[in-house]
């Protein structure tokens, strides 16, 4: 059961840094967006 706990726990912070890391690249590409609308 402790390996389990373990294994989920594992899981869980891979869906963290996963969703840390798709805010940052939807963040990057609102920024990229405004700079192509500001050109133009």
């Amino acid at each position: 059961m402790k390996k389990r706990i373990e294994e989920l726990e594992t899981a869980l912070q891979n869906c963290e840094i996963r969703i840390e890391y798709r805010d940052h690249i939807m963040g990057e590409a609102v920024v990229q967006i405004r700079e192509v609308v500001d050109h133009l």
